[in-house]
């Protein structure tokens, strides 16, 4: 038995079968809750569900009675067809009213001989009916909604009619896709070539249609970047719209280059060295140099210290010599 049918089950199951009457009592019985796994592909979709269920209703022989004549006064005398009744007690000067459960009938408010119980369902009142429920789920709904079937819960003579059936719609993950609201969002590898020079990728949707997903190249998308594509998120309920879906492009690099790969990217690419800023001399004429600790810092101290005199001074103060390691 499903967690459904055990939820049915429970709605009309309660205690005090006779307490319906006293003080007015509820006139419609509990609602039965239920969570239902769905896919994101049944929300974009809609599906439509058989549920096998089992649910407990007024016996059709006796008409809820549980006696063999329907018409029968079957109330319990006890407790006026109450199913309890009130208990006095003394407790030295003062009175203490206690209800006590009928233990006559059980609670039920009817008592019922053995031989003139229904043989349907054995004086119980109610009997175990095979009842399904189809479930239909509209494209567009959402993780909570619900679908309500109205009085489909149990039967019990302590209620006027029975109570409700609610199926709560349970999103599982997606493989692809993230929802929110409307709109769909995802991530798509791309190549660094088709990154560069565009590409054209059909991309299967949850409806098995094929949507062309494409990038003509005229602006490189880097790592991360997002596109959006105007009307293929998810269906808006009830209407015939559609809302966005959102890619988040992931940039894959080669690992390795050839060097021939390296030459024909560079050329293609147009590489060129960053020319030299003007009056910069050619690498020939410069000096190698290296510096140690000490006198890097001895240098710095020297520079400061000639800085300090040009401000005073305002004049020129001598070039900072490649002190040769």
């Amino acid at each position: 038995m499903d967690v459904l049918q055990q939820m049915m089950m429970m709605g009309g199951m309660g205690g005090m079968g006779g307490m319906g009457g006293m003080g007015g009592g509820p006139r419609k019985g509990p609602t039965a809750k239920s969570a239902m796994p769905v896919t994101l592909e049944d929300l974009y979709n809609g599906k439509e569900l058989s549920l096998d269920r089992e649910r407990r209703i007024k016996c059709p022989t006796c008409r809820g009675s549980g006696s063999k004549d329907p018409n029968a006064n079957t109330r319990c005398q006890k407790c006026k067809g109450q199913g309890a009744y009130m208990e006095m007690r003394r407790m030295g000067p003062m009175i203490q009213q206690i209800q006590r459960n009928c233990d006559e009938c059980a609670g039920q408010g009817s008592k019922i001989a053995h031989a003139d119980r229904c043989k349907k369902c054995a004086g119980e009142r109610l009997v175990v009916e095979n009842s399904p429920l189809t479930l239909k789920i509209k494209p567009g709904m959402s993780h909570g909604d619900d679908i309500v079937f109205k009085n489909a819960g149990n039967e019990s003579n302590d209620y006027d009619e029975a109570g409700d059936v609610r199926i709560i719609l349970q999103q599982q993950p997606h493989d692809v896709y993230e929802r929110d609201g409307d709109d769909l969002s995802m991530d798509m590898t791309i190549s660094l070539v088709e990154a560069i020079g565009g590409f054209a990728k059909p991309h299967r949707h949850m409806d098995s249609r094929f949507i062309i997903i494409e990038h003509t190249g005229e602006e490189m998308i880097s790592h991360g970047t997002k596109k959006t594509v105007k009307g293929a998120g998810m269906p808006k309920e009830n209407t015939t719209q559609f809302g966005d879906l959102h890619i988040t492009f992931h940039v894959e690099m080669p690992s390795t280059l050839t060097e021939d790969q390296q030459a024909r990217i560079t050329e293609l690419l147009a590489v060129v060295e960053r020319p030299a800023e003007p009056g910069t001399p050619a690498a020939a004429e410069c000096e190698e140099c290296t510096f140690d600790k000490e006198e890097m810092e001895a240098v710095l101290r020297e520079f400061k210290n000639q800085q300090d005199d040009e401000d005073e001074d305002g004049g020129q103060g001598q070039q900072v010599q490649c002190v040769q390691g």
